[in-house]
């Protein structure tokens, strides 16, 4: 705990109590330096509020230029963010006024960048504020789709496109740079209209919710600068039918995948060709096996299983006493009584 960085955190303005709460208790987790990484959980015991409320607080925090996400992860799970209070920042009234401009100061910068995945050439626009040069920030983003990158183990490529003086600057920057982007399909932002608003004026709550802003669609969950609405998916990529397959066996092939939710990229499509020919099979009889089978995929051990089980010799019969004893015995010359005595004995 700071005794410091509690009274910076009780002279700022923020517009909101919920917000304040939470920037107070990170200070009271936070060293001499400003660093604190509470778990979310944790400063929801703190604050007693819900975890979308204190998602909604750290986000807003991070925009108005209190805190900064470094980029690291700590905790036992090593997926707790730290931030760092911008205690360094000079205050009047209350209101922080950063020192854009002098970076031996620590204080924030804000930047545009650009990461991109090397593999399939997709690529996602955000701004990020940080505290010293931009070039060695490790951060890549945490919006959804960088997010999910960082988690399959994908390498993304990070670009600096060019640094701002301000916060709001970059922002609008961003705008203008997402809106021009998004004709190009490998862009993975969504679109996205308006300024950011850090604490947006109250409004009256209307009775229902409606189309009303405030209850925005999940928005302020979001650490990174991603716009609202869902993230747009890769573009689909249309695999070539090969001419020997028919066309309605592939046509319900593709329609097992899309019950399965498994949809047919390039790199599928090739490690099934793998198998196919490892299997010694035709891409013709593949294809529609799986489809006789329900298949999404082909796995050259999944038909040597079953030729194993076709080859195997057949099981013993039970031995039948009452036959053993009639073997040879034509119907006639079976006496019925003495078979079910047999059979009962």
């Amino acid at each position: 705990m700071s005794v410091e960085a509690i009274s910076w955190a009780c002279r700022q303005t923020v517009g909101k109590s919920s917000i304040k709460f939470v920037l107070i208790a990170l200070a009271n987790y936070s060293d001499a330096q400003g660093y604190a990484w509470p778990s979310v959980a944790a400063i929801c015991d703190t604050t007693e509020q819900d975890r979308k409320t204190v998602l909604a607080s750290l986000s807003a925090l991070c925009e108005a230029g209190l805190m900064i996400d470094t980029g690291q992860k700590k905790g036992g799970t090593k997926q707790v963010p730290v931030y760092q209070l911008q205690l360094q920042n000079n205050t009047k009234n209350g209101t922080v006024k950063a020192e854009h401009n002098d970076a031996a100061y620590g204080a924030a910068r804000h930047y545009l960048y650009r990461v991109t995945n090397p593999i399939t050439g997709q690529f996602y626009v955000g701004v990020r504020s940080c505290v010293g040069d931009p070039a060695v920030d490790r951060y890549f983003g945490s919006g959804r789709w960088p997010n999910a990158c960082q988690f399959k183990g994908v390498s993304l490529a990070k670009e600096i496109i060019r640094e701002c003086e301000t916060r709001q600057k970059a922002e609008h920057a961003e705008l203008e740079l997402i809106e021009e982007m998004l004709h190009d399909p490998l862009c993975m932002n969504s679109p996205k209209s308006g300024t950011s608003t850090v604490f947006p004026a109250k409004k009256t709550v209307p009775k229902t919710a409606g189309n009303s802003t405030v209850f925005p669609n999940k928005q302020y969950q979001k650490r990174d600068t991603e716009p609202s609405g869902t993230v747009k998916e890769p573009s689909s990529i249309h695999i070539q039918r090969p001419p020997e397959v028919d066309e309605k066996i592939w046509r319900d092939w593709l329609l097992v995948r899309k019950a399965k939710r498994a949809p047919l990229t390039e790199s599928a499509w090739r490690l099934m060709l793998a198998e196919i020919q490892k299997a010694d099979w035709t891409v013709p009889r593949a294809i529609a096996h799986c489809v006789e089978r329900n298949w999404q995929g082909f796995r050259a051990e999944y038909v040597q299983n079953q030729n194993a089980r076709s080859n195997a010799p057949p099981r013993p019969q039970k031995f039948d006493p009452v036959e053993f004893v009639n073997r040879g015995k034509t119907n006639e010359s079976r006496d019925p009584r003495i078979i079910e005595a047999e059979r009962v004995a």
